[in-house]
């Protein structure tokens, strides 16, 4: 029996160590569970942020904590770039939570979900510009963007009929959009609209209906949490729904709150309120410092001064206590509202600043690393989109400018305003400098804003003094109003009984006043009217008097008619004359009597018709001509030529009540002038032209390249009649050179370096022997530098030239290829690859004097074409949207054109850029060589 006993106490003994390990793991995870860690993307507003002092804000995070709070869990966050990373921590292990996620089937592959706690959908975006698209029908065929890792990207893939780009952030995707590189955007809207008012450009896009899709989200638990899961759906039973998370959706959701809340009415009543009970307390000490005054001013028998003293009605009285105390009280609480207002949007500004350095940076890293300055600006242009940028630039590890945009010189208002971030490159975990991004903000949108407060303030301020005073005119016309009546009674009866009968009222308030004033008028009526009399027998004085007064305004009149350099006359509606001046009878030499007030218009006709004045024919029917003409009374405007030789210009218009007003200038010494400029002017044409022909006489017979080559074109258009664009070929060594520049400027300046680059290379080529190509570019940059003055320290020119060297070695079956800031295209097989020379030019004060270039050697050159162009083409600005041209349209004409001839070719691309151009003024010099070698 015992022997049987034994085993059983044993296995009891095994099922209750068993089970106190299960309870102990069970309370070592729910303990362990009490501090958990959030994964969230930095950038994802409503729901998730980062404020000022770089902590995590959101929609999302207040859930979350309010959530946590009551399962008595403590949160910390872990903020990551994008959604990406934000995921990854949860799969990886080193996240618990994340705080909102959209519930899919694809993620409940790594994760396990509460219930849901919102909805929102994914929709399409468009700029307002695009009336076109109207719906998700008309979307076939453009270029969608989307961001990485977000519900819309993995929706648009499915598509085939659109093109997907995708953007590591929705700054770049909503930049993206308002600057053409996509039509349309896939984003969560209520995240969109948020993300939009903030950076200010909510008004520029508009949505498409109805929405690609409506997704749930909920708090996304790691897979392997499932107690964790439970504690928080416990924690949430009850929460949606409550006033705690009404509010939490309201702060987040709601649009930004209106100038005038309940709570800021309230707060103006408020004041306004206790200024009226201050001011109704105060007056009965001012009605007893009044009354004091009256008695002192009656022991004295100042009765003069009681006459004098103003009429201060108790209307008066009133409205001056309350309007200015009201006017003064509004204003100061106005301007404190908007002070803080101003705090608010500046502090915004600071971190919409930060977060878009912090977001851009990576494209710029990536275009500064590639040194692709045509990205660098195309992204800096990007940033002119946001209202509140003032200047951006960026800057290479050399200090030199590689692209701007703005005003970038203008120092900011506070130091806040300007942010300069460092650009790093990382490699093998090594981090290094590759340039510097500097952004300045500036407010003038925020005091914008704070100025369209102030006129909605003035308005409400205007219409509380206009209800302040309406409502105490209407209490004092009850108060006062039958008073008055009964006054007004016995004033209609002295009137109609013409007897001065005192009124018989007794008072020692405003209307008492009225009645003592109303009885001194009467007393002084008799006065009055022996004034009345005295004044009419003075009557013809007073004549006299104005009648000199008349006659000093008419001289005075005439002296400054007389003071003017221009001649004037005026005519009234029968075309008789009203005034002119003495320099109108000097300038048009006409007889005294035509210039005398009176004298009739068709009398100075007749005179000048008679006197040649104008063309050849019959005088009367000249006359009849221009009388007919000056009835018209209309503005006229011309220049004449007189007999004499003098050339005059007459200018002039209507009268209000017909006639007309015409002034005449003497332009002879003007005109003569403009002659010598003209002539002036087509002596330096001339030049000019002769300078083009020097310059065409230097560059190389199209013969010598047919000799050389198997087919050639070259297209050399200077943007004025002399260029800064140069070709060159010449033979050395034993091959030849094929040589493209295109030097600083542009006209006049352009042909100057053209002429040094071309004395700078036969020089070098003396001094280099044949074959050594990159020897040849850095002596051409050497010599370059020594004739500008760029060599040492002291040198004051910048200016200098990009150039592309090919030389094609002796047996014609290789070729070697030196760039100075220029690329060499090459097409074959339906295939273009672009050969990038060094990122240095030649000359320029930056640039080494013993600057190294690279050589790149193309063998095999059979079957193959080779191109290179000046930026002239690729820059010019055209097309339908006023863009440039771009290498990406030249790359794809190349490739549209590599079957034809070359001269076929130079045709097709002079004709693509001129149609591409239109109406647009050329920008540059253009300068474009193709070849072949057989």
């Amino acid at each position: 029996m015992k022997r049987l006993l034994c085993p059983v106490f044993i296995l009891l003994a095994g099922v209750l160590v068993a089970f106190s390990s299960l309870a102990i793991a069970a309370d070592n995870t729910k303990k362990s569970l009490n501090k958990i860690i959030a994964a969230m993307p930095q950038n994802f507003p409503p729901h998730y942020s980062i404020d000022s002092s770089g902590q995590p804000t959101g929609f999302a995070v207040d859930v979350m904590n309010a959530i946590a709070k009551k399962a008595g869990i403590e949160v910390s966050y872990d903020i990551k770039e994008n959604w990406r990373e934000t995921q990854g921590a949860l799969k990886s292990g080193k996240a618990h939570v994340i705080p909102n996620l959209g519930i899919s089937i694809k993620r409940k592959e790594f994760a396990i979900f509460t219930t849901p706690l919102e909805k929102f959908h994914i929709s399409i975006f468009v700029s307002k510009e695009r009336t076109d698209l109207k719906n998700l029908a008309d979307m076939k065929g453009i270029i969608v963007g989307a961001v990485d890792a977000n519900v819309g990207a993995r929706l648009l893939a499915k598509r085939t009929d659109l093109e997907l780009r995708i953007f590591a952030t929705f700054h770049e995707a909503m930049l993206a959009l308002l600057s053409g590189r996509v039509e349309a955007l896939a984003y969560p809207e209520s995240v969109t609209w948020k993300s939009s008012r903030k950076m200010k450009l909510d008004g520029q896009i508009r949505v498409l209906a109805p929405p690609l899709k409506t997704i749930k989200r909920a708090i996304a638990v790691r897979k392997d949490l499932p107690e964790l899961l439970k504690r928080l759906q416990v924690a949430m039973d009850g929460f949606i729904g409550s006033t705690a998370y009404k509010e939490i959706y309201s702060k987040w959701y709601d649009a930004d709150r209106p100038i005038w809340t309940a709570d800021r009415f309230l707060l103006i009543a408020l004041v306004i309120m206790g200024l009226i009970v201050v001011g109704f307390a105060g007056w009965p000490l001012i009605n007893r410092v009044r009354a004091n005054a009256w008695a002192q001013l009656a022991e004295d028998g100042s009765q003069a001064t009681e006459r004098n003293e103003p009429f201060r009605s108790l209307t008066s009285k009133l409205l001056s206590i309350y309007v200015p105390l009201v006017t003064l009280a509004a204003v100061v609480l106005f301007l404190y509202l908007e002070f803080l207002f101003y705090q608010k949007e500046r502090d915004q500004l600071i971190s919409s600043l930060n977060n878009v350095v912090t977001i851009q940076s990576p494209a710029f890293q990536a275009a500064a690393w590639e040194y692709d300055v045509d990205q660098v600006r195309q992204l800096l242009g990007e940033f002119l989109l946001l209202p509140h940028i003032q200047g951006a630039v960026i800057y290479d590890t050399a200090g030199e400018v590689m692209g701007q945009v703005g005003d970038i010189k203008t120092e900011p208002e506070i130091p806040e305003f300007r942010v300069n971030q460092t650009l790093l490159s990382s490699y093998q975990g090594v981090k290094e400098p590759i340039g510097r991004l500097v952004m300045t903000v500036n407010s003038k949108q925020i005091w914008l804003r704070v100025y369209e407060h102030l006129q909605v303030n003035a308005i409400i301020l205007l219409v509380l003094l206009i209800s302040l005073i309406t409502s105490t005119l209407f209490a004092v016309s009850r108060v006062i109003g039958r008073p008055l009546l009964q006054l007004r009674n016995a004033i209609e009866q002295t009137k109609l009984e013409s007897v001065r009968t005192p009124v018989q009222w007794e008072s020692g308030d405003e209307l008492g006043q009225v009645v003592r004033a109303y009885n001194e008028m009467q007393e002084k009526e008799e006065a009055a009217k022996n004034e009345v009399r005295e004044y009419q027998e003075n009557l013809e004085n007073l004549v006299d008097e104005r009648t000199q007064e008349l006659e000093h305004k008419s001289t005075l009149l005439e002296a400054v008619l007389g003071s003017i350099n221009q001649g004037l006359v005026a005519y009234d509606n029968k075309l008789m004359l009203i005034i002119s001046n003495k320099r109108f009878q000097e300038i048009r030499d006409v007889p005294e009597e035509m210039t005398r007030p009176g004298s009739a218009f068709i009398d100075w006709v007749r005179f000048d018709a008679e006197r040649g004045e104008f063309e050849d024919g019959d005088p009367e029917k000249v006359v009849h001509q221009k009388i007919l003409q000056a009835e018209k009374f209309v503005a006229h405007s011309f220049e004449r030529k007189r007999p004499d030789g003098t050339i005059i210009e007459v200018e002039g218009g209507p009268l209000p009540n017909g006639g007309f007003v015409s002034t005449f200038t003497n332009i002879t010494e003007r005109k003569t002038a403009e002659i010598k400029l003209s002539d002036a002017y087509n002596v330096i044409s001339d030049s000019i032209d002769y300078a083009a022909r020097i310059q065409r006489s230097v560059l190389p017979d199209d013969a010598l390249f047919s000799s050389l080559l198997s087919d050639h074109f070259v297209l050399w258009e200077p943007r004025d009649v002399v260029g800064g664009d140069i070709y060159w070929s010449r033979m050395w060594g034993d091959g030849f050179l094929i040589i493209l520049g295109d030097c600083t400027g542009h006209g006049v300046p352009g042909a100057f370096m053209t002429l040094i680059a071309t004395g700078a290379l036969d020089n070098a080529l003396s001094d280099v022997a044949g074959g050594q190509v990159a020897e040849l570019m850095q002596r051409l940059h050497q010599l370059v530098q020594v004739t500008l003055g760029q060599y040492g320290e002291k040198g004051e020119s910048d200016d200098g030239m990009e150039l592309g060297i090919c030389y094609v070695g002796p047996d014609m079956e290789n070729m070697i290829f030196v760039g100075a800031r220029f690329e060499l295209y090459l097409v074959q097989d339906g295939a273009i690859s672009i050969i990038k020379g060094t990122k240095k030019g030649i000359g320029y004060h930056g640039i080494p004097h013993n600057q190294v270039f690279e050589e790149h050697e193309i063998v095999n050159l059979a079957d193959k074409s080779f191109y290179m162009t000046s930026d002239g083409l690729v820059d010019q600005v055209g097309g339908e949207k006023n863009r440039m041209f771009g290498k990406k349209r030249f790359r794809n004409l190349l490739l549209e054109i590599q079957d034809q001839s070359m001269k076929d070719q130079r045709d097709r691309l002079h004709q693509s850029l001129t149609e591409y151009q239109g109406d647009q003024t050329r920008r540059d010099d253009v300068a474009v060589i193709g070849f072949r070698v057989e």
